[in-house]
C-alpha cells in the first residue's frame, strides 16, 4: 500500500541529506514507517513546518540530543533526551524544534489508521491516543528491543521488497 496523500511520514521537516525509510504495511489498510534521520554536526537549525495529519511521531535517539521545542507556539521545558529514549510527537499539534546538537534518530510515524487497524484485525483494546507529556523522554525496554530488531532487520532491507531509499536535497 502506498500512501498518495500529503505526509509527514518521510521525516522531509528535518532536512538530512539522506534518509532511509522501512515501510510496514499494517493488514493492507495503512501503513507504519519507520525512518533513519541523522547530522553530524551542530546547529541545524529549525525544522520545517510539518503537516497537520491525524498520525504521531515517535522519536527514538540512538545519540543524546539537545535542543529547543516549541509545542502550540509555547516553549517547552526540553534540555537533553538521553540515548535510547524516545519522545512522542501528535501530528494534529504544532510543534517546531530547533535542532541544536548533532542528532542520530529513528522516526516512526505512526497513522492512526494503523492503530485502528490493530484493533479491527486483531480484536486489540482501543486506542484513543498516543499520549505523552510535550518533550517529555520515555525509557522503555520493550521500545528499545523492537528498535534494535528493526535495526538489524534494516540493515537487511536492501533485500526486502518495503525497503526505499529516499533523497532529498539538503
Amino acid at each position: 500500500m502506498h500512501q498518495t496523500t500529503i505526509s509527514n511520514r518521510d521525516m522531509g521537516i528535518f532536512r538530512t541529506k539522506e534518509a532511509k525509510a522501512v515501510i510496514a504495511p499494517i493488514f493492507g489498510k495503512s501503513e507504519v514507517t519507520m525512518t533513519r534521520i541523522y547530522c553530524d554536526s551542530p546547529g541545524h537549525g529549525l525544522v520545517d513546518p510539518h503537516v497537520s495529519e491525524d498520525a504521531f511521531l515517535l522519536a527514538y535517539n540512538l545519540r543524546d540530543y539537545h535542543g529547543d521545542l516549541w509545542v502550540d507556539g509555547k516553549k517547552v521545558d526540553y534540555k537533553l533526551s538521553k540515548r535510547g529514549n524516545f519522545t512522542i510527537y501528535d501530528y494534529r499539534r504544532t510543534w517546531v524544534a530547533d535542532m541544536k546538537s548533532p542528532f542520530d534518530g529513528l522516526g516512526l510515524h505512526i497513522p492512526r489508521s494503523a492503530l485502528k487497524a490493530y484493533e479491527e484485525d486483531l480484536g486489540g483494546k482501543h486506542i484513543e491516543t498516543l499520549q505523552a507529556k510535550p518533550g517529555h523522554h520515555i525509557e522503555d525496554h520493550v521500545v528499545q528491543g523492537l528498535i534494535s530488531a528493526c535495526l538489524r532487520f534494516s540493515s537487511l532491507a536492501p533485500q526486502v521488497a518495503y525497503f526505499r531509499t529516499m533523497l532529498r536535497p539538503f
